[in-house]
């Protein structure tokens, strides 16, 4: 009989607390720009404190307990609290100024009524329509102020939970558009075991300091912005995604300030930062001793990160510097990284071999056909990647196809839906739903499976539309999006692209960049876009985690332009 693993995610806070208690693990960053500093032995007290505050409210091991709060210390904490009690925990992404607030509550409701989850903590102004939007549900709602009388609670009246390495150690949501419908439940194995991996490509070392502000909602921020710094041993200055928005000088500072090595970003970061960034914010910048800045959560383009290295190359930001890499909840977060100090390949390919036959055709970095696609680096130890065609057949290099994983890290199917798990995880196989190729050992990712657009029965990566008009100045980078239509008169669909400007502009100003965006979709892809629309900053939706929803923003554009509904939805 196969003996249970006794491995815990809090095992190793635990023992930084007893080893180094005095030594800082977290640093959180408030927008009155405050800090709050704490020791591994202060984050161990404070996790224990909240851990017997909610187990006096009757959370017991097992339970599914949802967080819907905002990033803070308080949400950290009652995160570790819950999994110091053996129930788990599941962070809910926070409502934010652009989200459209039923939806986000109906969002709330669904996941809870889904999930069957026994409670939900908040914040104090957000208990009483919880309460009332959850009224019928068996699902207690807790004050997350319950624990913050510190005093009043002994804390070792909750004893640290011993289950086993196979046990679900927190739940992670995809970020969906159409509703939370996926769960990902993480074992305290799955995490502990990622994060060992991680730490090595990384090449994390004792004095390494992490900065973030990704949401703790998205598996890269608890993850990688998280748990990786706090379960290695190394300090964490954390700050809300919703400050570093409105301030994005604030994370270069912070890496000035406590001499950061390692920050974790998706690509519009990158170009948020690049754009809204001010020369007047940066004197007496220096982020010289930083030594990675990792692109992941979402498709990484060459001139994002070029653009960035351009702009901030001038106080200490190297080639060697910035990395990406390519993960998803269902392989708990991360399966392939660039090598440490080394700036990701680059693959130049033809773009009609490309998008016509999904060939990866290597050509001339110069050639008019040209497109750039960033290698998303090696397959990371304890897994197995392999590319399918749609009969499952193993793709030779520079072909696309699926990306199909299997390893340690590998989830075993959705939480309280059989069916949908049978449909990605196969023969011990895990169908990522993303189309990729391998070339010289590395990984490449197209796009997904789900978004290609079929056009006179050719299949076309959307990606690649939105790629091509990128340096269009008038255009905000990083937000346009691309997706079929279907078209009765031509009976099949018609390429859609909506793009955002950054400044209103004049009827005959509009016209001339929808020109230009025609001419280099057709010069890249050889794709004619049916409808172009020019939109105002904040139409596009994104989800949570900062990727496009293609579906939610065809569904609009039909709704707004068209005035009918998507027939795919």
């Amino acid at each position: 009989m196969k003996m249970k693993s006794t491995t815990s995610l809090l095992t190793s806070l635990q023992h930084h607390q007893q080893t180094q208690p005095d030594r800082t693990a977290l640093i959180f960053l408030h927008e009155d720009q405050t800090t709050t500093e704490l020791t591994y032995q202060q984050i161990w007290s404070k996790v224990q404190t909240y851990a017997a505050a909610l187990y006096r409210t009757g959370i017991q091991s097992g339970d599914l307990v949802v967080l819907v709060l905002p990033q803070s210390l308080e949400l950290v904490h009652a995160f570790l609290g819950v999994v110091y009690l053996g129930a788990v925990p599941s962070i809910f992404a926070f409502l934010s100024p652009r989200m459209d607030a039923a939806l986000y509550r109906q969002r709330v409701k669904t996941l809870v009524a889904q999930s069957g989850a026994k409670c939900v903590i908040t914040f104090p102004d957000f208990q009483t329509e919880l309460e009332t939007l959850l009224s019928g549900l068996d699902c207690r709602v807790l004050n997350i102020a319950v624990v913050k009388n510190q005093d009043a609670i002994d804390s070792k009246s909750a004893v640290l939970s011993t289950r086993s390495g196979e046990d679900t150690a927190f739940l992670q949501y995809s970020s969906g558009t159409t509703g939370l419908q996926k769960g990902v439940p993480v074992s305290h194995q799955a995490i502990v075991e990622q994060i060992k991996a991680l730490s090595r490509v990384v090449n994390l070392q004792a004095d390494d300091i992490e900065v973030s502000w990704l949401p703790l909602n998205h598996d890269m921020g608890l993850i990688a912005g998280m748990l990786l710094p706090l379960i290695s041993g190394i300090p964490l200055v954390l700050m809300s995604p919703f400050y570093w928005v409105r301030s994005p000088s604030v994370l270069f500072w912070a890496i000035d300030r406590y001499h950061a090595t390692h920050c974790y970003m998706p690509n519009f970061a990158y170009s948020h930062c690049t754009l809204n960034i001010r020369e007047r914010d940066m004197e007496g910048l220096d982020v010289a001793h930083m030594r990675m800045f990792m692109s992941g959560g979402e498709p990484v383009h060459y001139e994002t990160l070029m653009g960035f290295l351009k702009r901030f190359e001038p106080y200490g930001v190297k080639p060697e510097m910035l990395s990406a890499g390519y993960g998803l909840a269902e392989v708990t977060c991360g399966l392939s990284t660039t090598p440490a100090a080394q700036f990701p390949h680059v693959d130049w390919v033809d773009a009609e071999q490309m998008s016509r036959k999904k060939i990866a055709k290597k050509v001339d970095p110069n050639s008019e056909q040209k497109m750039s696609i960033v290698s998303c680096g090696r397959i990371m130890p304890g897994t197995i990647v392999k590319i399918v065609d749609e009969a499952q057949n193993v793709l030779p290099d520079r072909i696309v196809g699926e990306v199909l994983m299997s390893g340690s890290f590998a989830f075993q199917g959705y939480f309280q839906q059989p069916d949908l798990s049978s449909t990605v995880l196969k023969d011990n196989w895990v169908h990522t739903g993303d189309l990729g190729y391998i070339a010289e050992g590395e990984l490449y990712i197209c796009g997904r499976k789900k978004d290609l657009m079929i056009i006179g029965g050719q299949n076309f990566f959307p990606e690649y539309l939105e790629q091509a008009v990128l340096e269009i100045p008038e255009i905000r980078p990083g937000r346009s999006v691309a997706f079929g239509v279907e078209d009765s008169k031509l009976g099949t669909e018609m390429a859609v692209m909506v793009c955002e400007l950054k400044e209103p502009l004049l009827q005959d100003e509009q016209n001339r960049v929808i020109r230009e965006v025609r001419r280099r979709v057709v010069q890249a892809t050889d794709i004619a876009l049916g409808d172009i629309r020019l939109v105002e900053r904040g139409w596009i939706h994104k989800t949570s985690s900062g990727k496009k929803a293609r579906n939610l923003n065809r569904e609009k554009y039909l709704k707004e332009f068209i005035g009918k509904v998507d027939p795919k939805l």
